[in-house]
């Protein structure tokens, strides 16, 4: 089973072989505490730690153009809305058409 079935089939609350497991990384403190105890490596932190493939794409999700302000009443609530534009193709990776077949071929899941 790879990421990205196993990342369905939790999702769909079917069987998997187990629970997927994302790698947010490790504060630098308790990286050095492990080396301290004798981890040698990242390649061996690796090896006792597996996790789930993954691949990350950054939309923009921030107000265009950046106000001057914050609305701070309903009225201008309406107007800082349109700046929030989920349709706006400028919020999508530069490489998203060229990465569609790829993405689709995947074995990994995207966040």
């Amino acid at each position: 089973m790879n990421s990205r079935e196993r990342f369905h089939a939790t999702m769909n609350f079917g069987p998997t072989d187990h629970v997927p497991y994302f790698e947010e990384g490790l504060r630098e403190e308790v990286l050095a505490a492990w080396r301290d105890q004798g981890l040698t490596t990242d390649s061996e932190l690796a090896r006792l730690f597996t996790s789930d493939e993954r691949e990350e794409i950054v939309l923009d999700v921030d107000p265009h153009p950046w106000p001057k302000r914050w609305p701070t009443i309903l009225a201008e609530l309406k107007a800082f809305q349109r700046r929030l534009d989920p349709n706006d193709p400028s919020r999508l990776p530069e490489n998203m058409q060229a990465s569609l077949p790829a993405w689709k071929q995947r074995s990994h899941v995207q966040r």
